[in-house]
């Protein structure tokens, strides 16, 4: 059987060109919208594997596509890349007005003869990663083009095909941080900076290029993957960030640090997320979700926000043993940074780690507690790893001076855990996770 596949870009390069939120989303909309074309074209006889046609005419509101498509069925090598280059002279025509930027975009194709849907998977993505090492550099006039038409504020054509809209909602990344601020309720430091994620599933490429995909399977995970992209959307919306890209097992958006409600803060965000990753987990049994979130100052540059996040997820949570693992980095505006690294597969450490935001308030008790586990470092780490609870209770009692209340419980119920997932590291890790509470939960009142 014939099976053929195309891969477009430069994604991560043109995101990299973005400097404003507006810009991020556009930067990605452009790609699924020329996937779109692209699967507009694929005539009756080829059969589309992956991704799942989003079969609604209303606008998508964010990148639903992914950067590849897998199709089967015969058809000339020849004709298959007549049928890009169609999809690519109709998208260049709505979107860039005929003007001369096809350089600036990649568009490979490959096809292999095989006998099973998971054999084709496995080979195509081969044959497209060495493609992809040939891209050659796009030339000045393509690139300005492709940046002028992201940084439009208004009558964009990616505007209408993404949002049914002239003009982006979005007017800057302090608006989505301060999303909780409003009604009258009290602002705090976090009103002042926005979540940068990155999301990736675990395992969901292997499951599909492996003997354990059955013929007929993929398009029931294209399926599954689809509904995920806009339950994912629905989502992020609710909690007040905005989603820029959510396709195939892929999510990038932006959050602030705490919802619009004022109550939920980003790690209850990514627990909905992994629950809207039921139905695709539901498929493939050993799939989850892994996360890299960078949580900086709104004034931040963006494109390091992004660079950070997207690092944290596949340099930091996807080396994590047994993945399903979130990373972050909370770095302050003085320049303080903490970060930490774990996966959620660890028995209880998720539940205690919820548990110790659950029951930080004060910000000058969190701040007593940190900077003491940290002056007491080396007694800390022999009393923790001795895995004797009585020392624990006296080096709460004797020496760290802690009254017996609900985040006391929290922090010690919460540290031979952390021990058994950190071992190395373990009182930075402490740490971090101390502060990035007391930042989510326990921040003062600021002054402005």
């Amino acid at each position: 059987m014939k099976y053929s596949a195309i891969s477009i870009g430069p994604i991560v390069k043109t995101l990299g060109l973005a400097r404003k939120p507006r810009e991020l989303w556009a930067a990605s909309f452009l790609f699924s919208d020329l996937m779109n074309y692209i699967i507009k074209e694929m005539p009756g006889y080829l059969e589309v594997l992956s991704p799942a046609r989003l079969l609604t005419s209303s606008a998508p509101g964010l990148g639903l596509y992914p950067d590849r498509i897998y199709v089967r069925g015969e058809i000339a090598d020849d004709d298959f890349q007549n049928l890009v280059e169609t999809a690519w002279e109709k998208f260049g025509h709505d979107v860039f007005s005929d003007k001369d930027v096809r350089r600036y975009f990649t568009l490979m194709t490959a096809s292999v003869e095989v006998d099973a849907d998971h054999k084709a998977i496995k080979e195509l993505n081969a044959l497209l990663d060495v493609l992809e090492l040939n891209v050659t550099a796009a030339d000045t006039v393509s690139t300005e083009e492709v940046l002028a038409l992201i940084q439009k504020t208004s009558d964009s054509p990616l505007f209408v095909h993404g949002l049914g809209i002239k003009s982006f909602p979005v007017d800057s990344l302090q608006e989505i941080a301060r999303v909780s601020s409003g009604d009258g309720r009290v602002r705090k430091s976090y009103h002042n900076y926005i979540c940068v994620v990155q999301a990736d599933g675990d395992n969901v490429g292997t499951y599909l290029s492996g003997n354990a995909l059955k013929d007929g399977e993929l398009a029931k995970v294209s399926e599954a993957l689809l509904s995920f992209g806009i339950k994912a959307s629905d989502v992020i919306k609710d909690f007040g960030g905005m989603p820029v890209y959510a396709g195939g097992d892929d999510l990038l958006f932006i959050a602030p640090v705490v919802g619009k409600d004022g109550r939920s803060d980003i790690f209850d965000l990514l627990a909905a997320l992994e629950s809207a990753f039921s139905g695709v987990s539901d498929l493939i049994a050993d799939a989850s979700l892994s996360f890299g979130v960078s949580m900086t100052y709104y004034k931040h540059p963006l494109y390091e926000s992004l660079q950070a996040a997207r690092k944290l997820l596949f340099e930091k949570a996807k080396k994590v043993p047994g993945k399903n693992a979130v990373a972050w980095i909370l770095q302050k505006h003085s320049g303080e940074q903490f970060a930490a690294a774990f996966s959620k597969k660890t028995p209880h450490l998720w539940d205690e780690f919820t548990n110790l935001l659950a029951n930080t308030t004060d910000g000058n008790t969190v701040s007593a507690v940190a900077h003491k586990l940290r002056e007491f470092a080396p007694l800390v780490e022999r009393v923790v790893k001795s895995n004797v609870p009585s020392r624990l209770d006296s080096l709460f009692d004797k020496v760290l001076e802690m009254k017996n209340n609900g985040f006391f419980k929290a922090v010690k119920s919460l540290m031979p855990i952390l021990n058994g997932a950190c071992p190395d590291g373990y009182v930075d890790t402490l740490y971090a996770l101390l502060r990035t509470a007391k930042f989510v939960k326990g921040e003062e009142p600021i002054d402005e």
